[in-house]
């Protein structure tokens, strides 16, 4: 693997011979390291700060001619005072953390602490809106005003309907029956592989290259034999209504054509029915409301009674599910 010097900018060092950079002495930051593309790989022999040209007199690891610094303890190989003070310099502090004279001040830390403070004010004072907004609610008091119900009862009949099913899950009663090949389902079929080489950090500054591949699959379709046919089914034929603004809630008149289970026959089905109660805030000019009840409650309910409730404290919305007969 390889690494660049953030103090002296020597690019393509090598992650394990180049312990320190050759060229000023700067500590390898092994979190920096990085694969090389294939224009940048080498062979260590060839690399330029490679080779037992000197020896270095501090751990005695064999050096370039060309470094000037030991790739292994970093200790200086010229005596030139300049150059030594600039590695004891590189060495006392961590190579992220050392600032050059030339480079800009660092901005406040204040000022860049203030604006994320600022964000998170501005967002908790936009959720304490819409939460005051929402659930915010005051005490009031309503008058009922009135009753009102809505029943109503499903006619079916005996008729044929079309259908569609695969063949093998045909109806016993299906006629008219019709055939055709369709797709049903599809399948995985293998159609070779794809590989990749992919790069392994041994965590020592080399690294390993290994292929993997994954095999490729297409999708085949698979045939079956589709059938279309008409079957004889009760279903939906209308639906009967009954409504009116008073205590006296009736089911609607079911008038059937014809009784029985043959063909245009038909049959009473599941019945609906709703029951509401109209009110009127006190003291307010809103608008009428009404709510659901259940008909054992809506039944007892007198017109003129007073209920305690809840209503939105800026909207003014009735919240229904906190109405109670006021004692």
């Amino acid at each position: 693997m390889l690494w660049n010097c953030d103090y002296c900018g020597t690019t393509q060092l090598l992650g394990k011979t180049h312990r320190f950079c050759p060229h000023c002495g700067a500590p390898q930051d092994a979190n920096k390291r990085y694969f090389p593309d294939d224009s940048q790989k080498v062979a260590v022999q060839d690399h330029q700060y490679f080779g037992a040209d000197r020896l270095c007199t501090a751990c005695g690891t064999a050096n370039s001619a060309q470094a000037d610094f030991c790739q292994q303890c970093g200790s200086p190989l010229e005596a030139d005072r300049i150059v030594k003070a600039q590695a004891e310099q590189v060495r006392s502090h961590d190579s992220d953390q050392f600032i050059s004279q030339d480079a800009p001040a660092a901005a406040s830390p204040k000022a860049t602490r203030r604006w994320p403070t600022l964000l998170l004010a501005i967002i908790a004072v936009v959720i304490l809106g819409l939460f005051t907004f929402i659930f915010w609610t005051k005490e009031a008091t309503a008058v009922l005003t009135g009753h009102e119900w809505q029943r109503a009862i499903k006619v079916e009949h005996f008729a044929p309907q079309s259908d569609k099913a695969w063949c093998d899950q045909l109806p016993k009663d299906a006629y008219n029956i019709n055939r055709q090949s369709e797709v049903r389902s599809h399948r995985q079929v293998p159609d070779g592989e794809t590989c990749d080489t992919r790069r392994i950090d041994r965590g020592d500054g080399t690294f390993v290259e290994r292929e993997e591949c994954t095999p490729i699959y297409r999708k085949e379709p698979v045939y079956d034999m589709r059938c279309y046919f008409k079957v004889d089914r009760w279903q939906l034929a209308r639906t009967m209504e009954a409504s009116a603004m008073d205590k006296k809630p009736h089911w609607p008149k079911a008038e059937l054509k014809k009784e029985g289970s043959c063909l245009g026959c038909e049959r009473l089905g599941s019945r609906e029915e709703n029951y509401w109660l109209h009110f009127q805030l006190e003291n307010a000019k809103s608008e009428p409301f009404r709510c659901a009840f259940d008909l054992p409650e809506w039944q007892k309910a007198l017109v003129k009674s007073h209920w305690q409730l809840k209503v939105g404290a800026i909207m003014g919305e009735a919240r229904c599910d906190s109405l109670t007969l006021h004692p």
